[in-house]
């Protein structure tokens, strides 16, 4: 994680979290009251994360652009490949 300090000292291959050198984390967040308005608010906050990783295919692929995703935040999306 973005932490900085001496954090970043520790190899990321050492530990379950290896994101040492992020400048920022992105959470994607999006809530609804109505049960019947879960597929209409799913797929607009899903059309959004497309749009910002769209030149990596719709996902964060580590590389030069992104260090991956911390899959520790509670998002069923992140380990569904479609």
């Amino acid at each position: 994680m973005s932490l900085g300090g001496k954090i970043n000292a520790v190899d990321p291959a050492a530990t379950a979290n290896p994101h040492r050198v992020a400048p920022l984390i992105g959470f994607f967040d999006i809530g609804w009251w109505d049960p019947a308005e879960e597929e209409k608010w799913l797929t607009s906050i899903r059309e959004v994360y497309r749009e910002v990783h769209a030149d990596t295919g719709g996902v964060p692929v580590p590389g030069d652009a992104y260090d991956g995703a911390y899959i520790n935040y509670p998002d069923n999306d992140l380990a569904d490949r479609r």
